[in-house]
């Protein structure tokens, strides 16, 4: 079964059509709100062939995906 917290928690910074750039935050989560629900995130990469290196490092809280050399 899957709940939603129906938006509950969650702050946005753009809305849908805005342009943004790396390093724009797009929007915050307050955990606290949502320890209730199951937290785990799915990450999908569908471009790793665009780069010459990817790495993952999950203790880097910041930067969780690193890219270099790209096309």
């Amino acid at each position: 079964m899957i709940l939603t917290p129906k938006g509950v928690g969650f702050t946005w910074n753009v809305a849908q059509g805005d342009r943004v750039t790396a390093g724009d935050v797009i929007g915050q989560v307050d955990l606290k709100q949502l320890e209730d629900y199951d937290q785990t995130t799915a990450v999908v990469l569908t471009n790793t062939f665009d780069y010459e290196e990817v790495s993952i490092d999950l203790d880097d809280d910041q930067h969780l995906i690193q890219v270099k050399g790209g096309k």
